[in-house]
């Protein structure tokens, strides 16, 4: 679909954002565009209109810049036709078209990753496309058995008997409990309803995790699925950044620009921790739940119904850290991620991650990782 962004006449700008508004990203990444373009006083959006996709050649004489989700050969040489500048937004356009602004694949296969490694997974796989395999990071090889990709076949053709039959048996051969990270909410669904058929567990024989956040699929399945925020409305709101930037000559742009991934969004589909004690596994649990929240020790022990110095062995025990210290490193992880991914202020980041105050969760920061949250953030640029 092709919509066209108008802007003030005295800007002499006119953008054309083509993309596929069935697809929900392309619709995240259009609320990003539109977010950025309020902000903008340079920019104002008169209307925004929908027009048959074989207007593009038409639409083009009309405009001054495109941000277009390329994904064919045949709509990458419409655009270039014309000469203007341009913004790929979709990760299969960056062989067509080098400047774009794309979401991080590996960076989210390694946030769905550790999402595992912190649960005590010792076997993964994926449910993607072939080359999903080769986006495994390096580094989590020596932490799982990585039993490869799910064998759906060709098309994911669920509804077919004989794929039904080929994956469920795969399935139910591979050791458990094993944590799966789809390519997609889509194909998290899907695999949700294939270990339904199988009587499959979720999340205690298989735990999946999907990708993009897309919470209409996540919250509306069964069990609700857990998924990597892709950061769809981000890589709107880079991209008219940088049509801008070239609309106006700036040359120091970078053609690719990658958006990092968010936080894994846990939900029941990978609730679940491989610990013996029962008591350690509702503890882990718990913090999970109450993350952004300030979560005493001796109130968690109280809730378990357990003395806190009991409550410490047992953890210290199974866990090889003590309750204290593995809340603290989950709660400077996850602030890592916000600064990774996020705008948010340094406040804001600490009171999200459940820290009572800003200076303390500086000073914790600082001595885990040598430098300011400031310092760290300001090193990803």
């Amino acid at each position: 679909m092709v919509f066209n962004l108008r802007m003030r006449p005295s800007s002499h700008f006119r953008v054309l954002i083509a993309l596929e508004l069935t697809e929900t990203y392309a619709q995240s990444i259009l609320r990003g565009v539109c977010r950025r373009g309020g902000l903008e006083p340079r920019l104002r959006m008169n209307t925004v209109k929908l027009f048959p996709c074989e207007d593009l050649p038409q639409r083009l004489e009309h405009c001054d810049g495109v941000i277009a989700s390329i994904v064919s050969q045949e709509v990458a040489e419409i655009l270039r036709r014309r000469n203007l500048p341009m913004v790929n937004v979709s990760n299969r356009g960056t062989s067509f078209h080098t400047v774009s602004v794309i979401s991080d694949v590996h960076g989210a296969y390694a946030r769905g990753l550790r999402h595992f490694q912190e649960r005590g997974l010792s076997h993964v796989a994926t449910l993607g496309k072939p080359e999903a395999d080769a986006a495994l990071p390096e580094a989590f090889r020596e932490v799982f058995t990585f039993h490869g990709c799910v064998p759906f076949g060709e098309g994911l053709r669920l509804l077919d008997d004989e794929t039904l039959a080929n994956v469920g048996a795969w399935l139910k051969r591979t050791p458990h409990p094993l944590g799966v990270f789809c390519s997609s909410d889509g194909l998290a669904a899907r695999l949700s309803e294939l270990c339904e058929r199988n009587g499959l567990a979720i999340p205690d024989d298989v735990a999946i995790v999907g990708s993009g956040n897309d919470e209409v699929v996540c919250l509306s399945n069964h069990p609700t699925l857990s998924s990597v925020d892709m950061q769809f409305a981000e890589v709107g709101n880079q991209a008219i950044q940088l049509l801008l930037e070239m609309l106006e000559g700036k040359t120091s742009v970078p053609p690719l620009r990658v958006v990092p991934p968010g936080p894994a969004v846990v939900r029941q589909s990978s609730n679940l921790y491989e610990v013996e004690d029962p008591y350690v596994s509702r503890a882990l649990k718990i913090m999970d739940a109450h993350l952004t929240e300030s979560l005493d020790i001796g109130t968690l022990a109280g809730t378990l119904n357990i003395s806190r110095r009991m409550f410490e062995h047992r953890f210290q025990r199974q866990m090889n850290v003590a309750p204290a210290a593995y809340l603290r490193a989950k709660r400077l992880r996850r602030a890592k991620e916000l600064l990774e991914s996020s705008d948010l202020q340094i406040t804001e980041i600490a009171y999200a991650v459940g820290f009572a105050n800003a200076a303390h969760f500086c000073t914790l920061f600082r001595k885990d990782q040598g430098m300011s949250p400031k310092q760290y953030r300001a090193g990803l640029k």
